[in-house]
């Protein structure tokens, strides 16, 4: 798996793999599908933010993706961050998911964030 920083252009197959989540499980508590400019807005975000997005590839078809966020917006949560990783459906249990978060933590810039693992 080729493992590279996330693109607006990887938008949709964010969505695709974002989308089956919500639809299918209860894992991600949103409950409508978030559209492509919806999620454009939310990679931004995170990019903006100055946190690492990353996305994991096979045969370039993305396969999955993980990025360190700001957990909660109210200021007693102002040093909390989470990590969030989805993979393509078909893709689980095959260690991709290990080696996307090992990908992300090698590069959170440990001056700002305490990474506990």
């Amino acid at each position: 798996m080729n493992i590279r920083k996330v693109s607006l252009n990887d938008t949709r197959a964010i969505c695709d793999i974002y989308n089956y989540y919500i639809e299918n499980t209860a894992i991600s508590f949103e409950t409508l599908p978030v559209p492509e400019k919806e999620m454009e807005q939310r990679i931004s975000d995170v990019l903006d933010s100055g946190f690492p997005f990353y996305v994991g590839e096979l045969e370039s078809k993305i396969i999955g993706y993980c990025y360190a966020h700001t957990w909660n917006n109210r200021s007693a949560y102002s040093t909390t961050n989470e990590v969030t990783i989805y993979l393509d459906k078909d893709e689980t249990g095959k260690s991709y998911g290990y080696a996307l978060y090992d990908h992300l933590f090698k590069h959170i810039d440990k001056e700002k964030i305490h990474v506990s693992v």
